[in-house]
């Protein structure tokens, strides 16, 4: 029995023997093709990074159509990408190493961070991009306006503009007015009840120069946002003062008036185009003018206007002013107060 076993035995060493080489021998033929592994044919010194980019606040919505730019910080070969509708995006195929990583999109501030991407790793980013404010310029037209004390007309500056942000209008901390060449700049207000309107008028005492100095000067309006991004409307000049004054005639002060009032004034002739602009204030007590009333685009050839408005009963005084194509204004001294009777 002894001998069987030990017989046994050698023919089971035996036979294990035999099985070693055969494995060896599959393993030695097997493919290498897993793209993770060093010794694969098809190795692939690589990882990838994919992300959302979204809105710089709640609810930090996706954002279509951002170019997402991934640059070797060393040799190698920037990849792009451009986020979808729900603002993601992908860049497989990528080198082990570390990168720079920045965002494009018109209306936008870039971007800019930097990631290391490793092998068979998938990076995931979140970029969230600030929305820049834009601003479009309604108004900067000079105002001179003539009166009755002191005799001396006076000259304002009218500045209107209209500022909206992809972050929302709360996101816009300051707008301002500013004078590059001359180093100015003067706050605007926001307006009441009109979301994204800011407006300012400044006196001639509250410029850096004279009025006339100011003719010519590109002149614009910054906004900016919380984050300290600012955005630029395009330059805009003043080009004319106008150095004559319509001069109003009826109703005269104390006198009396139906409820719709016609107005007259002289004839003004100018050198340009011009609309004239008739305005009507309410005045409750003597020295206080509520504006009730304005109708503008009045032919520079008309001298009488009837308001189609029903006016109540009360105290008014009036204006007209002579308006060139930029904007820029002279108005007549105020006329009144008139009294309308039922």
């Amino acid at each position: 029995m002894p001998f069987v076993t030990a017989k046994t035995n050698v023919v089971l060493l035996a036979a294990i023997a035999v099985g070693f080489v055969l494995i060896a021998g599959c393993v030695g033929d097997a493919e290498r093709g897993n793209p993770l592994d060093p010794l694969s044919d098809n190795f692939q010194n690589s990882g990838a990074v994919a992300g959302t980019v979204s809105s710089y606040f709640p609810p930090f919505g996706g954002i279509n159509g951002v170019r997402v730019r991934l640059a070797p910080l060393g040799i190698g070969v920037e990849r792009v990408a451009i986020t979808d509708a729900a603002g993601r995006f992908s860049i497989t195929n990528t080198p082990a190493g570390n990168y720079q990583v920045s965002t494009e999109l018109d209306g936008y501030a870039p971007l800019i961070d930097t990631v290391a991407v490793e092998v068979g790793v998938l990076v995931e980013l979140t970029l969230p991009i600030n929305g820049i404010p834009a601003v479009a310029v309604t108004s900067i037209h000079s105002e001179h306006l003539d009166r009755w004390f002191p005799q001396d007309p006076i000259f304002q500056l009218s500045v209107e503009a209209y500022v909206s942000d992809p972050d929302g209008i709360g996101d816009v901390s300051q707008v301002h007015i500013v004078g590059p060449s001359i180093g100015y700049s003067d706050t605007l207000s926001a307006v009441a009840g009109e979301p994204g309107v800011y407006r300012r008028i400044l006196s001639e005492s509250e410029l850096p120069i004279s009025a006339q100095d100011m003719l010519g000067l590109p002149l614009q309006i910054e906004a900016t946002d919380n984050q300290g991004v600012n955005g630029l409307s395009i330059p805009v000049q003043i080009v004319r003062i106008l150095s004559v004054f319509p001069q109003g005639q009826d109703p005269a002060p104390l006198d009396t008036a139906g409820s719709r009032p016609t107005f007259v004034w002289r004839m003004l002739e100018l050198p340009f185009t011009f609309t004239q602009r008739l305005d009507v204030a309410f005045v409750p007590v003597p020295g206080q003018e509520v504006p009730v009333l304005r109708y503008s685009g009045i032919a520079s050839t008309d001298t009488t206007f009837t308001i189609p408005d029903v006016l109540p009963a009360g105290n008014y005084s009036w204006t007209v002013s002579a308006v060139d194509a930029f904007g820029n204004l002279s108005r007549s001294r105020p006329l009144g107060p008139f009294s309308v009777t039922p």
